[in-house]
């Protein structure tokens, strides 16, 4: 589990989440490959995770409507009538993407998928209103 906002502000959750895995490590059993599953922002805490490790200890990754550019969410929110999804942001982050960019990109899987990353597979709805499908796209 990890901390959720504003009580915890990224990147907060990721060192949550470096806990669990060097733990889940200790338990693996050796020379077993290990994988990460999230979903939502469980996924997009996933990546950054896995982009800050490497894909020697991180096999793969399976994303599942994960919104993977924090700076084209803000600039793209979902239905207002479902969720506040900037607001959230704001809170997750600590403000606006004008007050905290380097912030919002260091929390996109898309500014940090490099030839280090692991692979991914992304499972995502075409008619998602809180995470919209170009999430994918720009990953991609």
């Amino acid at each position: 589990e990890y901390g959720l906002a504003p009580q915890s502000q990224f990147p907060d959750q990721i060192h949550h989440l470096e806990k669990a895995w060097n733990k889940m490590k200790t338990l693996a059993e050796k020379g077993k490959p290990l994988y990460m599953l999230g979903r939502s922002a469980g996924g997009q805490l996933a990546g950054v995770l896995a982009a800050k490790l490497s894909k020697v200890e991180v096999q793969g990754l399976i994303l599942m409507y994960t919104p993977a550019d924090l700076v084209w969410g803000y600039a793209h929110p979902g239905n207002p009538l479902v969720l506040d999804s900037r607001a959230v942001l704001q809170n997750f982050l600590g403000g606006s993407v004008h007050q905290k960019k380097e912030l919002y990109e260091y929390a996109s899987l898309n500014y940090l998928a490099t030839n280090n990353f692991p692979p991914v597979l992304m499972i995502h709805g075409l008619k998602d209103e809180l995470v919209a499908f170009g999430h994918n796209i720009r990953l991609i």
